[in-house]
């Protein structure tokens, strides 16, 4: 019997309407505020729960040319030798009986592991070792214990693509791990080799391509890390050596390396490359309280040394010694050593000093001794040294000093050398004593510097008014030079800007810190400017006012900056811009655009801003992707006034409004691929006559009210292939225009509705998975005309797969797979079409009689409650094929649906057939049972 069921679309119908209220709280739709005055080995294998170490003892174990089947052992596990199922020896106890080595592996070529063994007492013979690889390759050895022996683990001629991790090789009487004789391409890692009587670790000829990190060498008699004699291109990185004679050495020929992120404490010297080690990098080490942090001896040239600190050490930070030329000594902090900061000697010739800090050294900041000539010294800090700032001896010629900053030295220089040159005859030295007259405001103070000390007599003639070295001031570039100075001025009186400002030679301000201390101007503020800019790398704080404000500015890169404490990114009026990989935590803000075009918003990290994350304003062609927008206490991602923008593959979750929302005449925009998860309002919404939009691909989980909301005359929607789960409303499109498309979405497991259009005319709901829901799988309400309702599974709704309210009239519901819901259909309208050219729908609670074969139910389908009296006259079967297509008709939709993806016949006519019929029933079987089981409960209790 048909029922009435005006209540529950009254009740639908309210909710709908309150779950599309999507306009913000805050108040978007004000203009952003401008503050316009005042950026090749063994794969690696996890191991749980392993036995303890002493499960057997033994005496020795040898594989030679991979004997492993011979060897019928216990304690070897014979194996494929291959990758994935290696030999393996673990869990040995070895007493070598003080002759030979523990393990040998000798000509081997198949994989193997040896895990959790004890090695002691092997012999003393140089090539005795708890651990002998001899011409193998293909090891794993793990978590080996191999000291008080001659040497831990020892790799002998060409071994190649072992890993030695997590090994303990202490006290040994020369090396805890060795390698020697070509063996390249393995990694050394985390391992602990401590207190051995010569080196930790000892790498010695022609050993290439091998990564030694993260492993401990403290308290070794020689040296922590030992490298020598045409070892090229090894990775030698995040290391601990402390408290050894030298902490890391290279010497003899060893080119090409990267020496990167290791710490040398108490160590006599902390790193040191001897007798020609060239082109090797060291990069960000921290070498501090030894006697020498960093030494380059006896032609060594062509190395790099950057933003490594040497600091607190008893005699020298960084020292070139004996004809090492050529080098870039660039970045590095040398400060508080008890003589000398950084120091050159005897024939260091041709090397680059710059941008290097030597503050508050016992003796001098810079010293060049002995014949040192040709160097280039430039940006450096030079500081409140006790001594003296620069120091150049007798014999010292040709080099030229710039753009330094001498600043509470003792005496800031003095030069005994000939022809040095104290400016580059367009700028010089910023002297803390020396500041005025600068009566043409060029920035070069009028008289030259005249105190320079020493015997040559030297004067640098352009002294700078303020200092060329950054000291964490605010950055403030107009290049109009109206209100402060423009590119060309800056670059020429400021180090830490580089270029030329084209495409090919862009200016480039990086690795500064920019304490605004909250005085309103932004860290970095740049307008009216067409030159090409990078900001990279650098930390920006502590403003009330955007830590990078651009206007009226095009061409800029901001790239991978941290911006702490301020109002984030703001551009105004500005084109081309990239910003990449900033980090904005705890702001003010995240990046708002007002009237940019051609932005690239990409990869950067917004949590925590007590504003929108990003904004974006009256702003066209813009991509926005990759963006991780996390807590803001707005909309996480806003577009209001803007068109043709992408916004892609974002992650937008708990942000205290909708996760992305676009308002007011926006068109022509892709939002696809973002995750957007657990915000405070919708979580995808267009709002206000938004048209021509394609929302696909999106995974829209557990956002207040609705999914994906559409409302305010939007038109020409497409919402394609989202997964939208756990709201109020799945999908929801309210008081919308003509040609939506809504299509193979999964609406599941939603409060209320899956999918519901309201006030909605002339849509397509196409292919949908529209299941589980909490009340209805898809609704039409209020005014929803003329709409087609396709090709959708509609599986176990609670109250009702689709229902269709009294106002909404001549919609066409055909081809859906109705499954396991409470109630599958309801219609309340006038006109409204349950199929089409002889094809209807599938319901499962209606699938004979077919006496014909031809896959219809022989009798229409009655059971659609409300007061319309619908029924589907050609209610389908499984085996139901849709006929070819003629004039339009033979079952394909009659408008608009490109949907041709469930086949040509067989069950797979019917959507979501494979997948869902035999679950649906299920779920009918275990719903009767449950409401069995409740009325045997209740009858029960009426006894009692």
């Amino acid at each position: 019997m048909k029922h009435k069921s005006k209540p529950l679309t009254i009740l639908i119908t309210l909710g709908f309407l309150f779950a599309l209220v999507i306009i913000p709280n805050d108040n978007f739709s004000s203009d952003v505020e401008i503050n316009k005055k005042p950026r090749g080995g063994n794969t690696d294998i996890t191991f749980k729960n392993l036995k303890t170490s002493d499960h057997w003892n033994i005496d020795h174990i040898y594989i030679i040319n991979d004997n492993w089947t011979e060897t019928d052992l216990d304690w070897i596990q014979v194996n494929d030798g291959t990758p994935q199922n290696p030999h393996i020896i673990e869990n040995v106890t070895i007493n070598a009986g003080g002759s030979g080595s523990g393990i040998v592996i000798q000509n081997s070529v198949e994989y193997f592991i040896i895990r959790n063994c004890t090695i002691y007492n092997t012999g003393n013979n140089p090539n005795d070792a708890g651990i002998k690889l001899y011409d193998t390759n293909n090891g794993l050895i793990t978590n080996n214990t191999c000291s008080n022996i001659r040497h831990g683990i020892y790799l002998r001629i060409s071994c190649e693509n072992n890993n030695i991790t997590k090994n303990i090789a202490n006290d040994n009487s020369y090396y805890g791990i060795y390698l020697i004789g070509g063996s390249n391409n393995n990694k050394l890692t985390e391992n602990i080799v401590n207190h051995n009587d010569d080196d930790g670790i000892y790498i010695d000829q022609i050993c290439n391509n091998n990564t030694i990190s993260n492993n401990t060498a403290n308290h070794n008699v020689n040296i922590g890390i030992h490298i020598v004699d045409r070892c090229k291109e090894n990775i030698i990185s995040s290391n601990t050596v402390n408290d050894n004679t030298f902490g890391i050495e290279f010497e003899h020929d060893c080119n090409n390396n990267n020496i990167t992120d290791n710490t040398a404490h108490n160590n006599d010297v902390g790193i040191r490359l001897s007798y020609s080690c060239n082109d090797n990098k060291l990069f960000e080490n921290k070498i501090s309280d030894n006697k020498i942090g960093i030494i380059l001896r006896f032609n060594s040239d062509d190395n790099i040394l950057s933003e490594n600190t040497a600091n607190n050490n008893a005699q020298f930070g960084i020292y070139l010694r004996q004809e090492c030329d050529n080098s870039t000594i660039m970045g590095n902090i040398c400060n508080n050593n008890s003589q000398r900061g950084l120091y050159l000697y005897d024939r260091c010739h041709d090397n680059i000093i710059s941008g290097n800090t030597a503050y508050n050294n016992t003796d001098y900041g810079i010293y060049l001794n002995d014949d040192c000539d040709y160097n280039n010294v430039t940006g450096n800090l030079i500081k409140d040294n006790l001594q003296l700032g620069i120091e150049l001896s007798s014999g010292c010629d040709n080099n030229l000093f710039y753009h330094n900053s001498f600043i509470g030295n003792k005496i800031h220089a003095s030069d005994s050398g000939s022809n040095n040159q104290w400016n580059n005859s367009i700028v010089g030295n910023y002297w803390d004593n020396h500041t005025t007259p600068d009566i043409d405001n060029d920035g070069i103070v009028d008289d030259p510097y005249m105190w320079i000390f020493g015997g040559a007599d030297s004067e640098d003639g352009y002294p700078l008014v303020g200092s060329p070295v950054h000291l964490g001031e605010t950055i403030y570039i107009d290049d109009s030079g109206v209100n402060a100075w423009d590119w060309s001025k800056t670059a020429k009186l400021k180090a830490w800007v580089s270029g030329s400002g084209t495409s090919n030679d862009p200016y480039i301000i990086e690795k500064l810190e920019v304490n605004g201390r909250e005085l309103g101007m932004p860290c970095i503020y740049i307008e009216n400017s067409e030159k090409y800019f990078i900001i990279r790398n650098c930390k920006l704080l502590n403003v009330s006012a955007a830590t990078v404000l651009l206007s009226n500015t095009n061409n800029g890169k901001l790239i991978d900056n941290l911006c702490l404490k301020g109002a984030g990114i703001t551009l105004d009026s500005s084109n081309n811009i990239v910003s990449i990989g900033n980090n904005m935590s705890s702001t003010n803000g995240g990046i708002f655009a007002l009237d940019c075009s051609h932005l690239k918003i990409s990869q950067n990290y917004i949590y925590n801003s007590t504003s929108g994350g990003i904004r974006i304003t009256s702003s066209d062609y813009n991509k926005i992707t990759e963006n991780q927008i996390i807590n803001s206490s707005q909309t996480g991602l806003y577009i209001l006034l803007s068109n043709h923008n992408e916004i892609i593959g974002n992650h937008v979750v708990y942000n205290n409004w909708s996760g992305i929302l676009t308002h007011n005449n926006c068109f022509n925009t892709t939002i696809a691929r973002n995750t957007v998860v657990n915000n405070t309002g919708a979580g995808i919404g267009l709002s206000l006559l938004c048209h021509n939009f394609t929302v696909s691909e999106n995974i829209v989980i557990n956002n207040d009210f609705v999914g994906i909301a559409v409302s305010g005359g939007c038109y020409d929607i497409r919402v394609i292939e989202n997964k939208v789960s756990k709201h109020t409303f799945g999908i929801g499109i309210e008081n919308a225009g003509i040609d939506n498309i809504i299509k193979k979405n999964n609406a599941f497991n939603n409060d209320m509705v899956g999918i519901g259009l309201n006030k909605t005319i002339q849509s397509l709901v196409s292919g949908n998975n529209a299941s589980f829901n909490g009340m209805v799988g898809i609704g039409l309400f209020n005014y929803s005309n003329d709409n087609i309702i396709y090709n959708n599974l509609v599986l176990s709704n609670t109250m009702i797969g689709i229902t269709i309210d009294d106002l909404s009239d001549d919609n066409i519901c055909y081809r859906n797979n109705f499954t396991g819901n409470g109630v599958h259909a309801n219609d309340d309208g006038n006109n409204n079409a349950w199929d089409y050219q002889k094809c209807g729908n599938y319901w499962d609670n209606h699938t004979s009689p077919d006496a014909d074969n031809n896959c219809i139910v022989d009798t229409p389908y009655i059971w659609i409650t409300g007061i319309a009296d619908s029924q589907d006259n050609y209610p389908l079967l499984p085996c139901w094929t849709p006929p070819a297509p003629s004039n339009g008709g033979g079952g394909l939709p009659p408008s608009g649906d490109d949907d041709d993806d469930d086949g040509n016949g067989g069950e797979s006519s019917i959507p979501g057939y494979d997948q869902y019929i035999i679950f649906g029933l299920c779920s009918l079987i275990l719903i009767l049972l449950v409401k069995k089981r409740w009325k045997l409960i209740k009858n029960l209790n009426t006894f009692d």
